[in-house]
């Protein structure tokens, strides 16, 4: 199923909540003590939620995104792996991951369109750049010549 829609261009939007369900079923969650606010609390509940979700239903050039895309966040095994303990409530916690991991996800399966006048300006600033690049290598070189005594 992934690897379809990973075949297309774009993620469509009807696509979305799949992705949601996916990450809901497939994840692994481990719960702990949490070192954030909560007092006395967070000694006796465990509201620290981590979340791991096997990148292996995935295509390899999409499993080499993510890796890219966030290289602290994949374990050896091919695990995303995201962490909270942002509040008190494992309920809480646990929703944040699963939004984290979906937004992750999402930023790399949806290919946004540039618009061409955005376009023309990165590819103006590329231009500039290399001009930038080539006329102080010039002027190295030009220093250079002096220094040899050839002029």
């Amino acid at each position: 199923m992934w690897r379809r829609w990973f075949s297309l261009k774009v993620f469509k939007q009807e696509n979305e909540h799949k992705l949601l369900d996916l990450i809901h079923r497939q994840s692994v969650i481990l719960h702990s003590r949490a070192s954030g606010p909560g007092g006395q609390n967070v000694n006796k509940s465990q509201s620290k939620v981590e979340l791991q979700f096997p990148l292996s239903q995935f295509p390899v050039q999409f499993q080499d995104m993510v890796k890219q895309a966030y290289p602290n966040a994949v374990s050896k095994k091919d695990f995303l792996m995201v962490s909270s303990d942002a509040s008190r409530s494992q309920i809480q916690n646990q929703q944040e991951c699963i939004q984290r991991t979906y937004r992750m996800l999402l930023d790399l399966l949806v290919i946004r369109e540039t618009d061409p006048e955005k376009q023309k300006h990165v590819q103006q600033l590329i231009a500039k750049e290399k001009e930038r690049k080539k006329r102080d290598k010039q002027y190295q070189s030009f220093k250079k010549s002096f220094r040899s005594g050839s002029h």
